[in-house]
Parts: C-alpha cells; structure tokens; sequence
C-alpha cells in the first residue's frame, strides 16, 4: 500500500489522552471538526472523550508505514471508582438477594479485582457478605486499595483459614494449602465458611444479571460454569479414591464460577484431600494444579443435584475467543449479550490499567436494560 492513503474510524473507550505514533502526514477527525493535522512529534497526542469516534486518515510516503495509539487513562479512575460506583454498590449490598460470595485472590490487580466484584453487584447480585481470601499474598498497596475501595468485604486472615481447614484435618493439610495455591482454593471452597456461597474468580466480568443462575440454585447444591469434558484429565488424579464414580454430569464444571451448597462431611472431603497430594506432587507442572481442585470438586458432586449454566451466556474466551480480544469488544452494548466473561486459561488477563480503561463500559452499564435483553444466541 505504499504511497496510498487510507482513512479508518475508531472509537475511543475511555477518557484520557490518546497517544498515537505515525510515519508522515496525519490528520485527526471528531465530528465536523479537524482536532489534528499534520506530521507529528513521536508521539503525540490528543484529549479524548470515552465514546469519541474519530476518523484517522494517514498518507503514505514511499516507506513502510504504520499508525498506532493507546489511552494514557486519567488519573482519576480511583476518584470515579469511589465518588461514581462504590455508593451505588453500597446501595445495592444493603439489600441483598443471595448468599455470600467468596473470592480468594494474590490481588495482583486489585483494581481489576474490584470492577469484577462492582460488576457482580450493579448487575444485580446482592451478596449477603462478601469474604476476600489470600489477604497473606497481598502488596501494602493492593491491601489499601481493596480497604479503600471495598470497605464492605469481610477478609478473612490466614490463622482464621488455618483454623478452619486444621478443624477438619491435620495441620499437613493446612501446610499444603499455604505453599499450593490450587490447594488453599479448594480448602476455602470446600472446607471454609460459609458453607452456602457464590465462589467467584477475579478475572471475571459480569455484563448482565446472574438472575438464571440464582434461580438454579434454588433447586440445586451445586451450579456452574462450563468449559470443555475434562473428565480423561480428572481420572488419572481422583479414579482410585472415587471408584465406580461417573462425571457424567460435572466433567465439564469451571472453577471460576459457581454457586454450591456444602453439607458434605467436612472432615471426609478433607482425608480425601490429603490422600489427593501425591497426586498433585506428581503433576508435570503448577499450572495443572488446576486439573486436582477442578476434577476434586467434579466428581464430589457427580451424584448431587447440579445444574450447568449456559456456555453460550458464561462466556469463556480462552476456547472460544472474543470478538475485537480483551480491550476491543463492546462491553457496553454487549452485543453477544454475554453474562460473564472469564479471562482464565492461557489468555492475557486484565490488568489494573485495563480494568480502568474498560471500567466506564462495564460499570456504567444500564442494569436494567440488561436485565430484559433478549436470550443469547444458540
């Protein structure tokens, strides 16, 4: 394409200056109006407004050529996340309409932690508490912005989680958990307080309301997000502590989201646990720590009253994809009309300055609009 022109249009998802790069002569559309022209300092940059669509024409010398700009974010995401969403999130847990949610994160992005806690919220999900585990893996930092910005949660310390996993087995498996964190997951999932939860990841998004999976858990002890049958992967590791066991049912459960009901004996889940970590110690690496949590839930739930969630609504891009990737789709239309997002598995995650790039799309979402959007796609 050397030597010609090209014209393309964006749209810009947040407010903040927008930093672009160019090779030659640029010119910068909003509306009726020229807000640049001509050949650039590298970089420059413009003041954007988050919705702004701007037609970017760029001419083409005889060299290679290209164009590309990110958002430098205002310095005000933490200002709106505490003056904008954490009132109407207040609002809305004072009122709750389900049990409590559970989350156990390293808070390497609190902030993104804190938009996919906000998104669960103003999509209409009330919790009655929410407890924050992990707090022992916390940076001063991430531990004074969770405080700051969810000055609701309940976190839970590690001497309160060694307390109640040491109730229901020895002090090896409290060891265990503090060292593997697959481990610790499901010693908090299975073995901790309370007993009748929503256990949700930190990498998730919520777009629209989990009301049908709320109503599912009425019914049943156990309802889930799926992925894919991972039940050859789960059998080397459980099938001798679960003989004559079939996954027919929860072979394909997620362990980012779910809504359980525990009133398993405690002190048996734990014994099978610890009977599990020769297993996980031979496992080829720590990502598939994964496989021993995940397949350890799935087959003590295989003969319960479960219910699977919709993959065409509890959206997992990891197998999947994700029209426009992680910053490019249109969280606030959701014209897929995801309920959730999971950037788990092999995917990049967002990030803090992600989450605060994306934050207006997803928490400013209308919630009640959402509410009545019409079915996802079969």
């Amino acid at each position: 394409m050397r030597q010609f022109a090209v014209v393309f249009r964006i749209r810009v998802n947040a407010t903040g200056k927008l930093v672009f790069i160019t090779q030659g002569h640029c010119a910068i559309g909003r509306g009726n109006s020229t807000i640049f022209c001509g050949v650039p300092a590298s970089p420059a940059c413009i003041d954007v407004q988050a919705g702004d669509l701007l037609d970017i024409a760029v001419a083409h010398g005889p060299e290679d050529w290209s164009w590309g700009a990110n958002i430098e974010l205002d310095a005000s995401g933490g200002a709106e996340l505490i003056n904008t969403y954490l009132p109407r999130v207040q609002a809305r847990v004072r009122e709750p309409n389900g049990p409590p949610i559970k989350i156990f994160t390293d808070a390497r992005d609190p902030i993104r932690t804190v938009v996919s806690i906000y998104s669960m919220i103003l999509n209409g999900y009330s919790p009655s508490k929410l407890y924050l585990f992990g707090g022992y893996q916390w940076k001063p930092f991430a531990r004074h912005l969770l405080a700051q910005f969810l000055p609701f949660a309940n976190v839970v310390a590690l001497p309160q989680i060694r307390d109640q996993i040491c109730q229901a087995a020895s002090s090896h498996l409290a060891d265990a958990a503090k060292s593997l964190p697959m481990v610790m997951k499901a010693c908090i999932t299975l073995l901790c307080e309370p007993f009748e939860f929503c256990m949700m990841d930190d990498d998730i998004f919520v777009l629209r309301t989990v009301a049908d999976a709320q109503a599912l858990f009425e019914q049943n002890n156990f309802v889930f997000v799926p992925e894919i049958d991972n039940g050859e992967i789960y059998r080397p590791i459980w099938s001798e502590v679960f003989a004559d066991v079939s996954l027919t049912k929860t072979a394909r459960q997620n362990g980012s989201l779910c809504w359980m009901r525990m009133q398993k004996d405690r002190r048996a889940i734990a014994d099978i646990m610890l009977r599990g970590l020769e297993k996980l110690q031979g496992l080829p690496d720590v990502w598939s720590a994964w496989s021993w949590e995940q397949g350890l839930t799935a087959y003590l739930f295989a003969n319960d009253v479960t219910a699977e969630l919709p993959s065409q609504s509890y959206w997992y891009p990891f197998f999947f994809g994700l029209p426009g990737g992680m910053l490019g789709y249109d969280y606030a239309n959701n014209p897929c009309r995801f309920t959730t997002i999971h950037f788990g598995g092999d995917v990049p995650k967002p990030n803090d300055r992600d989450a605060l790039q994306l934050m207006p799309q997803i928490l400013g979402r209308h919630s009640q609009r959402s509410a009545q959007d019409p079915p996802p796609f079969e």
